[in-house]
């Protein structure tokens, strides 16, 4: 039967009525105002090669695992497990995992909590969407990570666009059923590529994509609940930034909110992890960093430089 009962939701209804409907999962910075972890939600992260997706990504889910609890599932196709099983270690205790930075018990301690929080499935394979989504179906975590989207395969015959409309419903509906939260990254088309600044600061640099620049078009932002663009200048002076845009929150009465326009999240990463307004979510103290507002047409405003402390293993 397609018709739903009249008390449907009605608690949830009521929660909002009384004020004490349950936020999305925090973890503890400024980015808490923007962004939360809700269950269920089908996320969508764009950005362009190289601009660090993954990294960021594998730090925020690091965040939640160690404030929240949550437990992962991760299919990174352009990663070995070894190198994304690194980065998650790091982020875990706040700094390089080399052995002239931290004792040998410290590093079986970040793998041993690694191993307990995420699960990798197996990239020497090809999936679809709907197989990789039985993948997921099978393990039994919080969260879950289609990194990219264009490394899995289609069916054949299919027409493109027609397809990628079927599979982002089939994600949405896997998400609403299952209570599962799947995050896919995504590159932008070829086009965003020349989407370059003609003047300001970032001449020459490429801009950060729209929401229609993801591979297949806008339907993808139709289709989600959450989108985020992940942007970064390769300046000298930019380059150990990340710069994060929330395009769309659906749900903004279980907490988050878009980013203003020209006025991204600014991630300041010193080995090893990332600030923002100058506050580490695993440090109590904050770091005196400079306010920055973001103009399409010329960039930073009121810019000073950080310092900071730059390593020969590169972040990103």
């Amino acid at each position: 039967m397609s018709i739903l009962k009249e008390d449907y939701q009605s608690k949830e209804l009521e929660q909002y009525f009384d004020g004490s409907m349950q936020q999305g999962l925090s973890i503890d910075c400024d980015l808490d105002n923007h962004l939360r972890f809700k269950r269920g939600q089908f996320n969508l992260i764009l950005g362009n090669d190289n601009v660090g997706k993954t990294f960021w990504l594998l730090w925020y889910f690091t965040m939640l695992s160690i404030k929240q609890s949550l437990k992962w599932t991760i299919y990174c196709s352009e990663n070995e497990v070894w190198s994304v099983k690194q980065k998650l270690m790091g982020f875990y205790l706040n700094k390089s995992i080399k052995l002239k930075y931290i004792e040998e018990k410290d590093f079986y301690s970040a793998k041993n909590w690694v191993d307990n929080y995420f699960k990798f499935v197996d990239t020497n394979k090809l999936y679809t969407v709907k197989q990789l989504l039985e993948v997921f179906e099978s393990s039994d975590t919080d969260g879950y990570l289609l990194d990219p989207y264009n490394s899995l395969t289609k069916e054949k015959g299919s027409n493109s666009h027609e397809y990628d409309y079927e599979m982002a419903s089939a994600v949405r509906m896997f998400c609403r059923r299952t209570k599962k939260t799947i995050y896919i990254s995504m590159h932008p088309v070829s086009d965003a590529s020349r989407n370059k600044h003609t003047d300001g600061q970032f001449k020459g640099q490429q801009a950060p994509p729209l929401k229609s620049h993801a591979e297949g078009g806008q339907k993808w932002a139709n289709r989600c609940d959450d989108f985020l663009i992940l942007h970064r200048y390769f300046t000298e002076d930019m380059k150990m930034k990340t710069l994060l845009f929330v395009e769309k929150i659906k749900e903004t009465e279980t907490g988050g909110e878009r980013t203003p326009f020209g006025n991204p999240l600014v991630f300041m990463f010193k080995p090893y992890g990332f600030s923002v307004n100058g506050k580490n979510p695993l440090e109590d103290t904050f770091v005196n960093e400079s306010t920055e507002t973001y103009d399409y047409n010329g960039g930073f405003g009121n810019y000073e430089d950080d310092e900071i402390e730059i390593r020969n293993d590169k972040p990103f």
